[in-house]
């Protein structure tokens, strides 16, 4: 009968181990819980005044040349739906968009470094043999292009 204490003490450090490994984990996925719901209560709000979601709704896309075939621009542009800042310094998505053009589009070569006396970048006009693989470019359209993969581009400005 000397024995039995020993014996309980072992089996009594067990149960005490295995109730602060059951605690921690059911506090762990309870604080997780509670840490989502505060973020989404106090500080979503807050990041959605300092970076609003885009309206939907764009007429113009700046972008790299990826190539130009027949009338077709093939443009790669950061993905409006990607947004927000990156804090762990990723770059933002991509998307190649192709931009359709006709005999009434309008292109110009848009110098920012030189300004005219309105205080607006000059553009001379150019045309769509101008434009190669790697330049910059800003596509206009009159239609809402926010997810068209492809679209009629009204004017494309060679950004110098």
């Amino acid at each position: 009968m000397a024995n039995q204490p020993g014996i309980k003490r072992p089996v009594f450090i067990i149960v005490a181990m295995l109730t602060l490994i059951v605690g921690g984990i059911i506090g762990y996925f309870i604080g997780q819980a509670n840490g989502s719901q505060m973020a989404k209560n106090t500080y979503l709000p807050l990041v959605n005044a300092a970076f609003p979601a885009p309206s939907g709704t764009i007429y113009s896309l700046k972008g790299t040349v990826q190539n130009v075939y027949g009338a077709t621009i093939a443009i790669t542009v950061n993905d409006p739906a990607d947004y927000l800042p990156h804090p762990d310094g990723s770059p933002r998505a991509t998307q190649t968009r192709n931009a359709n053009t006709s005999p009434n589009t309008k292109y110009y070569s848009v110098d920012m470094l030189n300004i005219d006396k309105n205080g607006n970048p000059t553009a001379t006009s150019i045309t769509l043999a101008d434009i190669k693989p790697g330049d910059t470019v800003m596509v206009k359209s009159s239609e809402n292009i926010f997810s068209a993969s492809s679209f009629d581009a009204t004017e494309v400005d060679l950004i110098k």
